[in-house]
């Protein structure tokens, strides 16, 4: 968000975290949430994409956040879960490390990421809430759904 409106309505989210990261995602964008259950591992796929699931007889691609968002590689756990979005008129399932809450964030506590966030990870979220104690980093999904250029030219 690049201004602040003390007018606009407050937005819902689901939290999770990626380690530590507390982040979230507009609700609005979220399908549903799974626990991580048997996964297929696709063949020649991009390093983040974490493999395919079957979703009520829907074939979903699942990614790796960590991966994606260039973090340090974390194993799946019991508490891992797959949050459910759509991109178009395709799903995709986002791992995450564990669900957090649902909570309402006025629009003027956020602030735009830091420009000493590395690499693509500045791309990647749309800003910072700060709610009571916490920061939450607010996914940027288009970004995150978006395509990546290999250094060959090949989109994957």
């Amino acid at each position: 968000m690049t201004t602040k409106n003390p007018d606009a309505p407050p937005l819902d989210f689901i939290t999770f975290y990626l380690q530590e990261m507390l982040c979230g995602i507009e609700l609005s964008q979220v399908e549903s949430i799974h626990k991580l259950g048997e996964i297929t591992q696709p063949y020649q796929a991009a390093d983040y994409v974490m493999g395919l699931i079957n979703l009520r007889g829907r074939i979903v691609t699942v990614l790796d956040l960590h991966r994606k968002l260039g973090f340090a590689i974390s194993a799946s756990t019991q508490e891992s879960h797959v949050i459910i979005v759509r991109d178009g008129e395709e799903i995709i399932g986002l791992l995450v490390d564990r669900i957090g809450d649902a909570i309402t964030v006025p629009v003027d506590s956020w602030e735009q990421p830091s420009v000493n966030i590395g690499g693509n990870q500045q791309n990647h979220f749309r800003g910072v809430c700060k709610m009571k104690h916490e920061l939450i980093a607010i996914l940027d999904l288009d970004e995150v759904l978006k395509p990546e250029q290999h250094s060959s030219g090949m989109t994957l």
